[in-house]
C-alpha cells in the first residue's frame, strides 16, 4: 500500500528527531571522555605533589605548596569553563535579548587586553542579544589572540543584515584543515598542552555556542597580512 503524505511527513519528522537525539548523545559522550582526560592530569599531579610533601626541606615544601595552589587554580578554571559551556548547551533556555552596543563592548575588551588594538565606529553599534554572553565571547576571542599571537586587532565590519566582529592577529596562522576543529571542546590552537599556552580548551567552543544562541556564527579565516582572523557574525536589527 502507498504511504499517505501525512504519514510520510510524520515518519520524516520522527527520523529527523531520532537523528538529532543520536547526535546529542554522541556529543555528550565525547564531552564526558574529554572531561575525564582533562581532569586526570591535574589530579595525578596533585596526588604526586602531596606525597612529596611528606619529605624534603622547608624550601622544597613551599615550592610544592605553590605548585598545588597553581594546580587548584587550573582545575577551578576548567570547572568554570565546563559550567559555562554546559549552560549554553542545546537544552539551554532562550537568552534574554536586550539592546547591546558592540562598540562599547569592544572598548571594554581592549581595556582588559592591552595587546589588542580596538577599532570602533564613532557612534554605537547596536544588536539584540545578551550583553554578558556577548562580552564573554569577545573576551574569549581576545584571550585567544593574546595567548597564541601576542595580541592583534579587534574591529567591526558590516554586511546587509549582519555585523561582524573581527579579531585579527599576525601569528603563525591556522591551517585550513584545522580550522573547524578549533571550535570543538578541548581543542587547542597548538600542539602544546602546557598551562602557559595551552589554556583550558573550551574558549572557542563557548564562542560558537554564544554565536549560535544569538542566531549567528563564528569561523576562522586567513588574515591577509599574515596570521589568523576570527569572525563572529551576528544578525542586527531584529530581536531574537
Amino acid at each position: 500500500h502507498a504511504t499517505s503524505p501525512a504519514v510520510a511527513e510524520v515518519a520524516g519528522q520522527f527520523d529527523a528527531m531520532a537523528e538529532r537525539i543520536e547526535g546529542l548523545l554522541a556529543e555528550q559522550e565525547e564531552l564526558f571522555r574529554s572531561v575525564n582526560h582533562e581532569l586526570r592530569t591535574p589530579i595525578a599531579r596533585m596526588l604526586f605533589n602531596l606525597d612529596l610533601l611528606e619529605d624534603g626541606t622547608e624550601q622544597e615544601k613551599e615550592a610544592l605548596r605553590s605548585e598545588l595552589r597553581s594546580t587548584t587554580a587550573e582545575m577551578r578554571a576548567l570547572t568554570d569553563e565546563l559550567l559555562a559551556f554546559a549552560r549554553l548547551g542545546h537544552a539551554a533556555p532562550p537568552i534574554d535579548a536586550e539592546e547591546v552596543d558592540l562598540a562599547e563592548l569592544i572598548e571594554d575588551i581592549a581595556a582588559r587586553w592591552p595587546s589588542i588594538d580596538p577599532e570602533t565606529p564613532a557612534g554605537p553599534e547596536l544588536v539584540q542579544g545578551d550583553s554578558r554572553l556577548l562580552f564573554r565571547a569577545l573576551d574569549n576571542l581576545a584571550s585567544n589572540a593574546d595567548r597564541y599571537a601576542d595580541g592583534g586587532r579587534i574591529r567591526l565590519e558590516h554586511a546587509p543584515g549582519w555585523v561582524h566582529v573581527l579579531v585579527e592577529d599576525h601569528g603563525p596562522g591556522i591551517p585550513v584543515e584545522a580550522r573547524e576543529r578549533l571550535f570543538q571542546p578541548f581543542a587547542r590552537g597548538e600542539n602544546s598542552r602546557s598551562r602557559e599556552t595551552g589554556g583550558v580548551g573550551l574558549g572557542l567552543a563557548i564562542v560558537r555556542r554564544v554565536a549560535e544562541s544569538h542566531g549567528g556564527r563564528v569561523g576562522v579565516e586567513e588574515n591577509p597580512p599574515g596570521g589568523a582572523r576570527l569572525r563572529l557574525s551576528l544578525p542586527r536589527g531584529h530581536p531574537l
